[in-house]
């Protein structure tokens, strides 16, 4: 497949041009455009899909960067934020370039089929859309099932929840590092991944996963 300007090509075992970022997994036998069909996994380990092939980034530091704002998808992150999150304790003199060039990084990686991540006025932010986070459409599902309990409809609400349940494969972010900030993300979805599940062990027996 020819290069063509202004596209970035992987090729299997093989670093991310123009980054120090290396593809954890590529299952393909071809070279990939990223972004095509990109799908963002926080309810388990963390995990990249573009289509058929696993694009996660390997650097952990990066992985925090992208599990932080994925965990405020659309909210603007601000620099101390990211800081406190990566070096809580001994912060390097260079941590706002670091952070700006992991962010660049982001974009570089995933911002192919629309822009996914950028630098805002007083910040950063991530901008995926509900069927690229596992987690949106966790919290759809979850809300849309919890009025159908309370409506009365309790076939429904419980399918609806089951439904959210099987979008998880772990405990949430098991395989990135929680600092101080990711932590009590963690924490929160956690807490409604359980909530879910004692409705749906109410409404119908057991959920389909549990720890």
């Amino acid at each position: 497949m020819a290069n063509h300007p202004g596209v970035i090509h992987f090729v299997p075992g093989c670093h991310a041009p123009h980054t120090n970022v290396h593809i954890s997994s590529l299952r393909c036998s071809k070279q990939v455009q990223l972004g095509v069909i990109v799908k963002f996994y926080l309810l388990g380990p963390l995990r990249v899909t573009d289509g058929e092939c696993t694009v996660t980034p390997a650097a952990p530091r990066l992985r925090s960067v992208l599990a932080l704002l994925l965990l405020h998808n659309d909210h603007v992150v601000s620099p101390e934020l990211i800081d406190e999150e990566l070096w809580p304790h001994d912060r390097p003199v260079n941590s706002r370039t670091a952070v700006r060039t992991y962010v660049y990084q982001l974009g570089k990686l995933f911002n192919r089929a629309h822009t996914l991540f950028t630098v805002e006025p007083n910040g950063y932010a991530a901008h995926a859309k509900w069927h690229e986070l596992d987690i949106t459409e966790f919290e759809l599902l979850a809300s849309s099932g919890r009025h159908a309990l309370e409506e009365g409809r309790v076939r429904d609400g419980s399918a609806t929840l089951r439904q959210a349940l099987r979008l998880r494969s772990g405990a949430t972010l098991s395989d990135v590092p929680h600092g101080p900030v990711l932590g009590p993300l963690v924490e929160a979805v956690e807490a409604d991944v359980h909530t879910v599940e004692a409705l749906t062990a109410a409404a119908v027996g057991p959920a389909p996963f549990a720890n």
